[in-house]
């Protein structure tokens, strides 16, 4: 492909993948308001403990040998299915392992419902597997509008499943039947759309080329996972799994949110950049837009998420959950940043580098770990662990910013430029929106009010200073939606 022809491929993606993204979080975030209102934090608990142990193994998933057939230039069914056999076996081996360390989880934190809770889930490995490997395909061509209606059509059904369970009084397993329906549908529906069809062989010589790419990749997540899931491990052993479930649903939101813009560009960063990257200034030129759209979208909507955190979660999730406050302001922080490294780790996989990915992965979480354990010894207050992750977060991206400036040429001068405009107006709209709260109205009428100040101050700062985001997000918008002229 020309670049321009991966841009087109890249506009096109950002479109559908942004749509999709949009639409399963809607969906997602309505459902999690619901589920949070009909279930306790305990039912949340239990979950949440599981997926932490479970990270571990979903990092064969994300990160294992699909990553290797996106990155690789030349692919065919016969790569497919052999990632896809050596998947399942790797499945089969990660659920026997789960299933017999189920009775110890349980063990651990005095709650024996974890061993059948465990099992149960354990089961998806086989379905994410197989999803992944359909993934890759769709990611290597870059028609991410078939992502759209298969994640749309997942959500919208586990969504269903899982009110119906919650209002019948399953507790937990209204939680674990909505995440398998999920991924059952989802994984149905990419079989069909793509209609890939496997076949029953399995080539060592197609593996080695993509073990030795993905591999590195692997070990860097995991690195990074260890350092992820050992958070709320911490929180549920050492203070309670109460706590955890405030630590976590606090979480949730910002990263939600965030997660909805940042992976949908960044999910289309690796398979662009992945297709140029012989090219470093064209490299370059894909790194810098997408730090500043990023960047453009990201910072608002964390900022003004922290402006108005009280009113949104009472109004939201009720006053049970007003504790989760604390920890709802400090992820806002965290994943105000965050995309920095996650874009990161991206474009290092994307040029071939993944050797300085995990050299760099290492380096981040031996000081980053170093920072939490510090937290730990010297704290007795959750909130105050939970303030390490502002801290480490910050130092990773230092870390990152500097390591870009070394290998592809992202100097900081660039950086400044890229970032500071976006962060400026994102700070004095939440100014604006903080004082909003000072009205005295209703707490429902006083958060719409505060939404629409947010919106509209930041839609002027950028008017005013004539963003070039704005200007490049209101033509592409122009562009997509306008209609095609009939030739005479």
């Amino acid at each position: 492909m020309t670049e321009q022809q991966v841009k087109s491929k890249a506009i096109s993606g950002i479109f559908w993948k942004m749509a999709e993204r949009i639409g399963a979080q809607v969906v997602t975030m309505v459902v999690s308001i619901v589920l949070a209102r009909l279930l306790v934090p305990e039912d949340y608990s239990i979950v949440s403990i599981v997926s932490i142990f479970f990270a571990f193994c979903n990092i064969f998933i994300t990160s294992g040998l699909s990553s290797g057939l996106v990155q690789k230039k030349e692919a065919d069914i016969l790569d497919f299915s052999s990632v896809l056999w050596t998947n399942l076996i790797i499945a089969g081996i990660l659920y026997m392992i789960v299933f017999f360390l189920a009775p110890y989880i349980a063990s651990l934190y005095k709650k024996p419902i974890l061993t059948v809770v465990t099992r149960v889930m354990g089961l998806n490995f086989f379905i994410y597997m197989v999803k992944s490997v359909v993934s890759a395909k769709i990611s290597r061509t870059m028609e991410f509008k078939r992502f759209f209606f298969a994640t749309i059509g997942g959500t919208i059904v586990s969504a269903i499943v899982g009110v119906i369970m919650a209002l019948n009084g399953m507790g937990a397993w209204a939680l674990v039947a909505q995440q398998t329906t999920n991924a059952v549908i989802d994984t149905v529906l990419l079989l069909y759309a793509t209609k890939i069809k496997f076949v029953f062989k399995c080539s060592f010589e197609r593996l080695k080329p993509i073990i030795s790419f993905s591999w590195k990749v692997l070990a860097t997540n995991f690195v990074g996972t260890i350092y992820t899931e050992l958070k709320p491990l911490i929180v549920g052993l050492k203070y309670s799994t109460v706590n955890l479930a405030y630590f976590n649903k606090g979480e949730n939101f910002p990263k939600t949110i965030s997660s909805t813009l940042e992976g949908t560009l960044s999910a289309v960063l690796f398979p662009t950049i992945s297709r140029v990257n012989d090219d470093k200034d064209a490299v370059l030129r894909f790194i810098r837009r997408f730090f500043k759209i990023a960047s453009y979208l990201i910072f608002p909507a964390m900022l003004g998420l922290m402006a108005v955190t009280e009113n949104f979660v009472e109004i939201i999730l009720t006053e049970k959950w007003l504790p989760i406050a604390p920890f709802f302001k400090i992820f806002c922080v965290y994943y105000l940043v965050y995309f920095v490294t996650l874009a990161s780790g991206q474009i290092y996989k994307a040029i071939g580098h993944s050797e300085v990915l995990l050299k760099l992965e290492i380096y981040k979480k031996i000081i980053s770990l170093l920072i939490l354990f510090f937290f730990v010894l010297f704290s007795r207050s959750v909130i105050i662990f939970a303030l390490a992750n502002i801290v480490t977060i910050m130092v990773i991206v230092l870390i990152d910013l500097i390591a870009l400036r070394k290998y592809v040429g992202y100097k900081f001068r660039l950086q400044c430029v890229d970032f500071l405009p976006n962060f400026i107006i994102s700070l004095i709209m939440m100014v604006a929106v903080s004082c909003a709260d000072f009205i005295n109205i209703n707490v429902f009428v006083k958060l719409i009010v505060q939404v629409m100040v947010g919106i509209i101050s930041y839609v002027l700062l950028s008017v005013i200073t004539k963003n070039s985001n704005f200007i490049y997000l209101l033509n592409f918008i122009k562009a997509k939606f306008k209609k095609p002229q009939k030739s005479e």
